[in-house]
């Protein structure tokens, strides 16, 4: 369902961001690190993992870069 909220720029770079921790977004599967999917059954879920806060998908847009009003949290999550 992921896929399906925010916007386009913003799906692009949370997938690359999972992909700059060493995981995959697979909007079919969920968050994979190592072949296994650590989050994935909640949006919110897939943003813990990712250390970032959760964004309403009304708000889900890029600007210079990087997530509107995003504070990167710092957090060894893994789900």
């Amino acid at each position: 369902m992921l896929v399906r909220t925010g916007s386009a720029d913003h799906n692009m770079w949370l997938a690359g961001h999972a992909f700059s921790k060493g995981m995959r977004l697979k909007y079919s599967e969920g968050l994979i690190k190592d072949g296994v999917a650590i989050a994935g059954e909640t949006e919110q879920g897939v943003f813990h993992a990712l250390c970032l806060p959760y964004t309403l998908p009304t708000q889900r847009e890029i600007t210079d870069n990087k997530p509107v009003g995003c504070r990167m949290k710092n957090c060894n999550a893994t789900a």
